[in-house]
């Protein structure tokens, strides 16, 4: 990402970790799950084709499952990887992947920042230290929103010592 001359980047927010991790998990359910019915299905429902066909027939279906598993994984990680909101030194940048061919991207200075909230529910999000982390900004764009956010509270930090310093005029310091 190129940034404006004088423009230097202070801190980086993208969803938690385990939130991937997660999806990572139900993928791995879907590729074994397959595996696990077939063994459990009565040898009766496959006799009604030639055995060599119907092991042919279900390798091609379960290869064609996997591949489209190896997909969903793909796209779960590009957004993943790519949902970011950016802290400058000036700007405040939301991007936004809503696919592999889908970006959105918000920009608000760093002036116009009103305020900074956390909302952390619940003991996973406690003891992980993740929860949404919302921007409120002056005028009529809307307000920059990251779900489930990693260490919201060193992000709001890190904005808020930025806003700050933009206001002042001056600089400061990356966290």
């Amino acid at each position: 990402m190129r940034f404006d001359e004088g423009e230097d980047l202070i801190y980086v927010v993208r969803k938690h970790w385990l939130v991937f991790v997660g999806n990572v998990l139900i993928i791995i359910f879907g590729a074994v799950l397959p595996l696990i019915v077939l063994r459990l299905l009565p040898g009766g429902i496959l006799s009604s084709l030639s055995l060599q066909n119907a092991a042919e027939l279900l390798a091609f279906l379960y290869i064609l499952w996997l591949l489209f598993l190896w997909q969903m994984f793909f796209i779960l990680w590009t957004t993943y990887y790519l949902n970011v909101v950016v802290v400058t030194n000036q700007h405040i940048i939301d991007i936004r992947q809503g696919g592999l061919f889908s970006r959105e991207l918000t920009t608000a200075r760093l002036e116009k920042v009103q305020d900074v909230t956390i909302d952390t529910e619940g003991l996973l999000q406690t003891i992980f230290r993740m929860g949404d982390l919302t921007i409120e900004t002056a005028g009529e764009s809307e307000n920059i929103k990251i779900t489930q956010a990693a260490d919201p509270e060193r992000a709001r930090k890190a904005i808020l010592n930025a806003h700050s310093g933009a206001a002042e005029g001056g600089q400061t310091d990356s966290l």
